[in-house]
């Protein structure tokens, strides 16, 4: 009596093939899926960055009575405010940002904000970041495009 092993072949690679088919399937749904889970993340995480940032300023204005000055280095900038992102545990303030650029400070006298600067930044991020933050136009409200850099206004001074 001899055993026919060919049938257990053509099963086994049908098997494979049937396998390897859900498999592809299944990445092709949570490939997305995961990837616009991971960008929301670091979404939320750049948001309460930038409100972490905006309370460590208005603190530092509400201790000296002024908002720092502009700083062209994050360097300058974490060393003028020490003491308040000490206070607020901001120890990221020359990291680059979750989406891309890097943090700064813009204070003219009349207006102050939060920066993220850079050459590589997604407006397509900057309008998600926007619509956690504000109103989803980067054109109005308190977190604006302007030219190549983002601001994130502080809506009321404490000055």
């Amino acid at each position: 009596m001899k055993i026919d092993f060919s049938r257990w072949d053509e099963v086994r690679v049908l098997n494979a093939a049937i396998i390897a088919g859900m498999v592809a399937i299944f990445l092709a749904i949570a490939t997305p899926l995961v990837r616009g889970a991971v960008i929301r993340q670091r979404t939320a995480e750049c948001a309460r960055k930038i409100i972490q940032a905006a309370d460590a300023f208005d603190f530092y204005a509400g201790a000296f009575g002024y908002y720092p000055q502009s700083q062209r280095d994050a360097r300058e900038t974490e060393k003028v405010m020490t003491g308040a992102f000490a206070v607020f545990d901001i120890d990221w303030w020359e990291s680059a940002t979750e989406l891309g650029g890097e943090w700064g400070w813009f204070n003219n006298g009349k207006t102050s904000s939060v920066v993220i600067s850079g050459d590589r930044i997604s407006e397509r991020k900057m309008v998600l970041l926007d619509q956690l933050l504000d109103d989803g136009d980067l054109e109005s409200g308190l977190f604006r495009r302007c030219c190549s850099r983002y601001h994130y206004f502080i809506k009321e001074r404490i000055l």
